[in-house]
């Protein structure tokens, strides 16, 4: 076997000497495609095989996986601070001391490169030119990465905002994650955690990924 790998490997110095003294360069001087094609065949006992090409994500993957990945951040001093909550916060031009599930949103879209309007304010995390959900009535299905609202009587507007991550018993409850909250789900928060909210407390849902 040994003198088999041997004898392979010395193989394909030879054919790579012999393709780059056959084949000329192009014109700017580099080696062609179909040269370095046979050169980076990686080789087993048997056959040769091309390269693993790894899966290249959608935005919506890789906005599920951002924000799933800030899951268990938590505030420094419990004042809208820390270096996670402060970088939230520098996504809204803000810095530490704000309310921050806005800036959370807004910065977990940054990191696929989708435009919003999302500002530190919570309102503007609604999207009211593509809605999923909205007053107790769905347009369509939700999917990961859509971005949930909740409406607050008391402040006469919505006061807070996270993504839906999932929906269970035929959307009846939501899953969601979601920045500046607690245990027990509150606007004024600690840190981001995976919460599970029941629809009916969901003012709206709306998508920014557009694909």
């Amino acid at each position: 076997m040994a003198q088999n790998t041997f004898l392979t490997i010395i193989g394909i110095g030879l054919l790579y000497y012999l393709l780059l003294a056959c084949i000329p360069a192009n014109v700017s001087g580099k080696i062609p495609a179909s040269v370095k094609a046979i050169v980076n065949y990686q080789h087993t006992d048997s056959v040769y095989e091309k390269p693993v090409v790894m899966p290249v994500l959608d935005k919506r993957d890789i906005v599920t996986k951002t924000y799933m990945l800030e899951v268990g951040v938590r505030e420094a001093t419990g004042k809208n601070d820390g270096r996670d909550v402060e970088k939230y916060l520098a996504s809204v031009g803000l810095g530490k001391g704000y309310a921050w599930c806005a800036a959370f949103v807004k910065w977990c879209l940054d990191q696929a490169n989708i435009m919003s309007t999302i500002t530190a304010w919570s309102p503007t995390a609604h999207n009211k030119n593509d809605m999923v959900y909205y007053k107790q009535k769905w347009r369509r299905d939700a999917q990961s990465g859509d971005v949930f609202t909740l409406y607050y009587e008391r402040l006469g507007r919505v006061g807070h905002t996270g993504f839906v991550n999932r929906t269970y018993n035929d959307n009846f409850m939501v899953e969601t994650v979601e920045g500046n909250t607690n245990v027990e789900g509150s606007r004024e928060g600690d840190g981001v955690y995976l919460k599970f909210r029941p629809i009916k407390t969901i003012y709206s849902i709306t998508n920014w990924i557009n694909e």
